[in-house]
């Protein structure tokens, strides 16, 4: 269960057990995408924060529940209502195997080439300590998208 929506080591590192207690050392596939969101703010119970903002977790946590429109307000001050979410997902490319969430990314749309390419270079670091095998990262045909597949090294 994603307990933390950034793409971080724990995500990863979850997703590693998984195949460690089935006994997988195989290729890994990669995907990503921007999806377009319907624009909402609501708090998470689950995460104890307000949930699409472009704002970090720990800018919208929820401590009383007077914070919470508390921190709508802040949030719709400074127009950081998301308007897309940044999946990355890890799948076995084998038949009847799930595929896994490892980072939902919330943004405005205006994703830049180097800053897709940062986040595809972490994952990428992340894979090598754990020893995943990532044979490839997918996405659609958007050009920013694109641009960033063709750097990685």
């Amino acid at each position: 269960m994603l307990t933390d929506p950034n793409l971080c080591f724990e995500n990863v590192a979850q997703f590693k057990r998984f195949l460690n207690s089935i006994g997988y050392d195989g290729p890994i596939a990669a995907m990503t995408d921007n999806t377009k969101l319907k624009l909402r703010l609501r708090y998470s119970s689950q995460m104890g924060c307000i949930i699409g903002s472009t704002f970090s977790n720990n800018e919208t946590n929820i401590k009383t529940y007077n914070d919470i429109s508390i921190t709508i307000d802040k949030i719709k001050k400074n127009n950081a209502v998301a308007k897309y979410v940044r999946v990355y997902i890890l799948q076995v490319p084998l038949p009847k195997f799930p595929s896994v969430i490892i980072a939902l990314l919330s943004n405005l749309g205006s994703d830049k080439t180097e800053s897709i390419l940062d986040i595809h270079t972490l994952l990428l670091d992340f894979a090598q300590e754990l020893k995943l095998h990532i044979i490839s990262i997918g996405s659609d045909s958007a050009q920013v998208e694109f641009n960033a597949q063709n750097q990685v090294q």
